[in-house]
């Protein structure tokens, strides 16, 4: 099981409140997540173009605007539509069975 570091952040602390000014994704497109524990994980808007995502675990994974052209999500484990539908993908993107393809994808 391999987990990945997905964000950088810059936290500021002032008297007891700690706020994020700043949160950069790191481009994970090509990358090889093959049973990749990305459980909760916060994907958010993370380019994962063309990535294989085979067995890697996606259980309350946050994929709001995740870039998931020509990615192949056939064998993601514990992928729900609703993370489909929030995600960027095309006709490239292959989605497992009993998933469908959201209308805004292109």
């Amino acid at each position: 099981v391999t987990r990945f570091s997905y964000c950088m952040e810059t936290i500021i602390q002032a008297g007891n409140k700690r706020m994020k000014i700043a949160s950069v994704p790191i481009v994970l497109r090509r990358r090889d997540l093959r049973r990749a524990d990305l459980r909760s994980a916060l994907l958010i808007s993370a380019d994962l173009s063309r990535v294989d995502l085979a067995d890697a675990d996606l259980l309350g994974a946050d994929l709001r605007d995740a870039a998931v052209a020509g990615a192949d999500l056939t064998r993601a484990l514990f992928l729900g539509q609703a993370q489909v539908n929030a995600m960027r993908g095309d006709a490239s993107t292959r989605l497992p069975d009993g998933l469908a393809r959201p209308a805004h994808w292109r």
